[in-house]
């Protein structure tokens, strides 16, 4: 079936580059990811964490200062050199750990599990493939615009922490961490982006795919956590998204490992994300490729 058929004539004039559409279908994708509620609880309420992690160090801080002032010229306790001197790196762990669970997820569940099944809920392929659109401008676009919230909810809490934490601490260690902070960021909204958009792929209903999502980012979680603490048996992580990114954001800012003597490294996490990452896009591929087209 023809366009023509449907009612719709040839436009006649002066067209935008074919590149333009990637633009076009980025900004689409913010726009719509916006519309989602989840998207906008997650978007008010996602400075609290690492606001609350400045005000409770600031707290610690001022105690630490009044104990260390008030104790004896001789008190081992005046003369500990690390006295005043949290842990940032773990800090800013801790901070990207309450990110994600509270709000790259609602994110991920409101807009990224749901765009593809959408549009195939709705048959839009056949109106953005009858334009001069590729494949792979349709998924880099969407994946793009789910991961550019992820972003902002993960980058911008960390640069509120890290300048804040300098701010209280007196000390520079937060501003030198922002670099692994933004490489994090990166790491973890590509991450969520890319598999929640291929996800969305798995079924036409948005249900569907929100509910296998979130059992993909908790169950093997769980399971994982209690093959740690009970069967002692850490590998288990490497079926978690969010342990596998645990782990590679421990060696990034080069914090404590959870474990004392933690087996699993981050050249063990790494290569399992990265398979994740090429199965997903893989999925996505080929069900965007398969979606009817009317031209």
């Amino acid at each position: 079936m023809a366009l023509r058929d449907l009612g719709y004539k040839p436009y006649e004039g002066a067209r935008l580059p074919a590149t333009r559409n990637t633009w076009v279908l980025f900004r689409h994708g913010v726009g719509r990811a916006w519309n989602s509620w989840f998207v906008k609880v997650a978007v008010v309420f996602g400075w609290i964490p690492s606001a609350s992690m400045v005000v409770f160090l600031a707290v610690t801080q001022g105690i630490k200062k009044m104990v260390v002032s008030q104790a004896p010229p001789g008190d081992a306790t005046a003369a500990m050199p690390g006295a005043l001197a949290p842990d940032f790196a773990s800090s800013f762990l801790t901070m990207f750990g309450w990110q994600f669970w509270l709000f790259l997820t609602l994110v991920s569940l409101g807009a990224g599990a749901t765009v593809i099944a959408k549009d195939l809920e709705f048959r839009a392929f056949r109106f953005y493939f009858a334009k001069p659109v590729e494949p792979w401008q349709y998924l880099l676009a969407r994946t793009l615009g789910v991961g550019a919230w992820c972003f902002g909810l993960t980058w911008l809490p960390a640069v509120l922490y890290g300048v804040g934490a300098s701010a209280v601490a007196d000390d520079t260690a937060p501003l030198v961490l922002l670099l692994p902070a933004t490489l994090y960021a990166v790491l973890v909204s590509v991450t969520v982006a890319v598999l929640s958009v291929a996800m969305s792929s798995v079924s036409t209903s948005r249900g569907v795919t929100m509910s296998l999502w979130l059992a993909f980012l908790l169950i093997p979680s769980i399971l994982a956590m209690v093959a740690s603490g009970m069967a002692d048996f850490p590998w288990l992580r490497l079926a978690s998204l969010p342990a596998i990114l645990r782990i590679l954001g421990t060696a990034l800012f080069k914090a404590p490992t959870e474990l004392a003597a933690d087996p699993v490294h981050w050249y063990h996490a790494l290569p399992v994300l990265l398979g994740f990452l090429g199965a997903g896009t893989a999925l996505a591929w080929r069900r965007v490729v398969r979606a009817e087209v009317v031209t």
